[in-house]
């Protein structure tokens, strides 16, 4: 079935959307023991246009009757960590790699002491801190854009390759979930309707509401000191917000809802397409507690992504988003770009939603010159350019997954490819600290004489 799909798509150059994080650089990962893991995750790898190269499916075995999603760390190293690392490595995807992202019906919590999400682990490349460290929430992520405090500085909105290229072997491992299903969760129609209303807010630089709510409950104190300075941020980017002292009634065209409460009422809201919500409570990623609404809530209700922990982290705000997660958003950036660069501790933290959903990216057009209707043969003179030219100055080709060069043009001799079909990728970044990024994909046949491989 791959292979005549593929074959229908020989020189067809596909849309070209735009992203700050891009689907070449993460990593989808499918329960091979799930059918919904898996339609879920080739859901997005067709919506999203992941190559085939960067899907990889493991296997784990899920508890049933409602029990905890949580494995030990043991089983986290063999049946997710050891896989997924080891074939990045096989298909030579190891320096493009920036992010992952986990399909449904995978783990979301580690049997460490205390508790660590899926995302913390994956985030420390499966390593363990201290329990003190767990506990307090001192670990500072090198994500993370600030303050730390009221009158702390703060950095700039970035896109993750620009923290790689500073980081090197030090960049960890961002990732989330398409969903989460199962006791408290959501069905597959909720999960892809999450995904397709985060695909269409894309550069939509949409003008609904992002509610600010403080109340009188720790929950809610721990974080009222971020509004002030974030405030400033938003009406730089002209964005609405609106600071209230208890949750609204019934909220139309929301973009944001940041507040900190036991139990919400997500249903009565009313959501744009791209809005982020989420509550600071103890258990709204622990799905085998009764207490406490569920992040899944705020996805049923219509939320592109949404944010808890997976076991007791107490009032320590460092393990939940900073306000600064809606101007990091607004300046471009995707939904776990945002996340991450607000979150300081991001260990007992389970993010859910459309991770490359970007509201605030601006929109652009890629051309790939050099390679026309019919068979191709010898060399290749390929060039791109982009619609906005002088805003774009970094160019990526990508051949059947990997990358050949950078540069925005080659000479490909297609006399060093097997006879068959090829893809080729071409992505274009912005300059700046937010490198929204463009691409162009074209699906060709290269037909040299003399050569007998084939690959159709």
């Amino acid at each position: 079935m791959k292979k005549l799909l593929f074959s229908c798509l020989i020189l067809f150059s596909f849309s070209s959307p735009l992203w700050a994080l891009g689907p070449h650089e993460i990593i989808l990962i499918a329960n091979s023991r799930s059918d919904d893991s898996m339609h879920v995750a080739n859901t997005y790898q067709h919506l999203r246009g992941v190559p085939e190269q960067n899907v990889i499916e493991v296997a784990v075995s899920m508890p049933s009757n409602g029990a905890p999603s949580i494995i030990t760390h043991d089983v986290f190293t063999r049946d997710i960590w050891d896989p997924v690392t080891k074939e990045i490595e096989k298909r030579g995807l190891t320096g493009q790699i920036l992010a992952w992202v986990y399909s449904c019906d995978l783990p979301t919590t580690i049997a460490t002491d205390p508790q660590m999400s899926l995302m913390g682990i994956t985030f420390l490349r499966n390593t363990v801190p201290e329990s003190k460290v767990l506990r307090r929430g001192s670990y500072v992520s090198p994500l993370f854009a600030g303050p730390g405090r009221k009158k702390a500085d703060v950095f700039g909105s970035q896109t993750f390759d620009l923290y790689k290229e500073w980081l090197g072997e030090r960049m960890p491992i961002p990732s989330m979930m398409l969903g989460v299903t199962g006791k408290k969760g959501n069905t597959v129609k909720e999960i892809l309707k999450c995904m397709n209303r985060g695909i269409t807010s894309d550069y939509t630089a949409p003008s609904g509401n992002l509610y600010f709510v403080f109340i009188d409950d720790v929950r809610s104190r721990c974080r009222e000191w971020q509004f002030e300075r974030t405030a400033a941020e938003l009406t730089a980017h002209g964005l609405r917000f609106v600071r209230l002292d208890r949750e609204p009634g019934a909220a139309e065209n929301v973009m944001g809802m940041f507040m900190g409460s036991r139990t919400v009422d997500p249903g009565r809201h009313q959501f744009l397409p791209g809005g982020i919500a989420e509550h600071l409570t103890s258990y709204a990623g622990a799905f085998h507690r009764p207490t406490q609404t569920k992040l899944t809530e705020w996805i049923r209700a219509g939320a592109t992504a949404s944010a808890g922990t997976v076991t007791e982290p107490l009032a320590f705000w460092a393990k939940f988003p900073h306000a600064r997660l809606y101007a990091h958003y607004a300046a471009g950036c995707t939904v776990m770009e945002s996340f991450y660069q607000s979150i300081k501790c991001p260990l007992q933290i389970l993010i859910v939603g459309e991770p490359l959903a970007s509201p605030w990216a601006e929109r652009a057009e890629l051309t790939i010159n050099g390679v026309g209707v019919g068979d191709v043969s010898g060399y290749l003179n390929l060039s791109a350019e982009t619609s906005e030219r002088t805003r774009y100055g970094k160019f990526t080709y990508i051949l059947d997954g990997n990358v050949i060069h950078q540069g925005n043009r080659l000479a490909l001799d297609t006399r060093t490819l097997a006879n068959g079909l090829h893809t080729l990728r071409v992505v274009a970044y912005r300059i700046g600290l937010v490198r929204n990024q463009v691409h162009q994909e074209r699906s060709f046949r290269v037909r040299n004489l003399g050569d007998k491989s084939s690959s159709d």
